[in-house]
């Protein structure tokens, strides 16, 4: 009975002491951010959907601006916006059913919301919201969807840590990865610091427009549900939010790159911004045109750099000349719109 004893005693104390060591371990590295003030440097983006929204509810006084949007918004530089103190709220495949309970919980948390933009994504009617609550790295702050604050901490510390995302953290960290840390501020303006990977793509441009990177379209779409009617819905909810709140909302659809359209369902793309046009009004900055066919205004083929956000900002806020840049869709241009579209995309694919 005492070898029993003493057996079940060091069984217990070695999972005793790897279970403290495993909280120890995900709270050091924190691979999401969620326990720092500030992201800091990382070398995996954050979780920016919960980090975020927890950061503003704790400082309601100090944004009235938000621009909301998967990872690719987070290349608008919202200290160039105009009206308002602006905070770009981009997450990782942000999708409008988050952006809705995320605005409707800063406004029960205080934040006096002046002005809203959304933008959205060849994915954004096909992803269910639902598989990111899944997600630790794309879950939202757990009040929004009426969960417990401390159970997500309790379940993240004795989560156990993803290898292929772990083994990446230590590569970089030791100088054997061609990835770079990132840098960014929950209390700044919300985006990534990318001076330093913009000013080696300016030290040879064409070094970075002949990467063998840009042949390969970004299949998110691969992975995805259908969602649209939910999407059209939550966007008229947001929409319904926002006039209920007198919040100036404005929606428009992101730059895609050439090589990615080129391999998206286009043809259920032209039925969501026919719908969408009924709706509302948006700015369509997708096709293919100057801008979306040079690879010099993209990182790769899904995210685009700040000096197309900057461009959108522009053509938004009425300071830009380039009219074919981000045209302005309502329910009596979009037939034409879409032809106009469809044409383009026709006489670029190859002929059978």
């Amino acid at each position: 009975m005492n070898h029993h004893r003493k057996f079940l005693f060091k069984y217990f104390f070695l999972l005793f002491f790897l279970m403290c060591g495993l909280v120890a371990f995900n709270y050091s590295v924190d691979l999401q951010g969620i326990f720092r003030d500030d992201a800091g440097t990382y070398s995996t983006p954050p979780n920016l959907h919960f980090t975020k929204v927890r950061y503003l509810s704790r400082h309601p006084e100090r944004f009235d601006s938000f621009v909301f949007g998967s990872s690719r918004v987070g290349n608008i530089d919202v200290r160039n916006i105009p009206g308002g103190r602006w905070y770009n709220m981009t997450y990782s495949e942000g999708v409008p059913r988050e952006h809705l309970l995320n605005i409707a919980y800063m406004l029960k948390s205080g934040i006096k919301i002046k002005n809203v933009l959304i933008g959205l994504d060849e994915f954004s009617y096909s992803i269910n919201p639902d598989s990111h609550l899944n997600q630790i790295s794309r879950m939202p702050y757990s009040p929004v969807v009426n969960q417990s604050e401390v159970s997500f901490y309790v379940n993240y510390l004795f989560r156990l840590p993803n290898v292929k995302v772990l083994g990446e953290h230590l590569k970089i960290h030791r100088g054997h990865s061609g990835n770079r840390l990132g840098v960014f501020k929950l209390s700044d303006t919300g985006q990534s610091e990318t001076d330093t990977i913009d000013r080696l793509i300016e030290a040879d441009r064409l070094k970075h427009v002949r990467d063998k990177k840009f042949l390969v379209p970004t299949h998110l779409h691969l992975i995805d549900t259908e969602n649209m009617d939910g999407t059209l819905k939550d966007i008229h909810d947001l929409l319904k939010l926002a006039q209920q709140h007198d919040i100036k909302m404005i929606i428009f659809i992101n730059p895609i790159h050439q090589v990615t359209y080129k391999d998206i369902d286009n043809n259920k793309f032209f039925v969501f911004k026919q719908r969408l046009a009924q709706i509302t009004s948006y700015y369509d900055f997708s096709g293919l045109h100057p801008y979306t066919c040079d690879n010099y205004y993209f990182y790769e083929t899904s995210h685009y750099r700040p000096i197309i956000g900057n461009k959108i900002i522009a053509r938004i806020y009425g300071n830009s000349r380039d009219k074919e840049f981000g045209v302005l869709v309502n329910s009596g241009n979009i037939a034409s719109h879409v032809r106009r579209q469809l044409a383009e995309l026709d006489s670029t694919l190859p002929r059978l």
